[in-house]
């Protein structure tokens, strides 16, 4: 008899911190449910979760180009909006990490759609496609990977 009591009252114990618990969760559901709205529209006018080009961090590396074509490249990046990363480098032979066709790299998945639109601007500016990749990321500052890009790029 004892038993069961003892497990009445921690049942009854039970029910009433299930209900404070659902009471909880449902006023903060009720007062975030007003934020979503807007968190919505933000992001729709390129608000939270979205960056401009001029966020992401571009480093251009070229093969077979004159340091001039590359820093004009450059140019045509930073008029497009974008900021371009200190690591620019022309090559006359390739090194071994260099990609075998012109690529744009990403290096967090949050960046892939800006790696898209930076690999349509390069083929409109260089007539070749670029592929785009993740890159492993071998150098790339961790707390920047979502907003470094860099392009190989080699005149065929």
């Amino acid at each position: 008899m004892k038993r069961i009591a003892k497990f009445e009252d921690e049942n009854r114990v039970l029910k009433t911190t299930t209900q404070q618990t659902q009471l909880s969760v449902s006023q903060a559901l009720a007062s975030n449910a007003a934020l979503v709205p807007k968190a919505l529209s933000s992001m729709e006018a390129g608000g939270v979760g979205q960056r401009s080009k001029a966020d992401y961090s571009v480093g251009l590396q070229t093969l077979g180009l004159p340091d001039s074509e590359r820093e004009t490249m450059n140019e045509k990046l930073r008029s497009e909006g974008y900021g371009l990363d200190s690591n620019s480098a022309s090559y006359i032979e390739r090194p071994s990490w260099f990609a075998d066709r012109s690529t744009v790299f990403y290096y967090s998945s949050s960046a892939s759609s800006a790696a898209q639109d930076l690999a349509r601007f390069m083929q409109s500016i260089t007539g070749q496609v670029f592929v785009v990749k993740q890159g492993a990321g071998s150098g790339v500052d961790p707390s920047r990977r979502d907003v470094t890009l860099f392009v190989d790029y080699g005149k065929r």
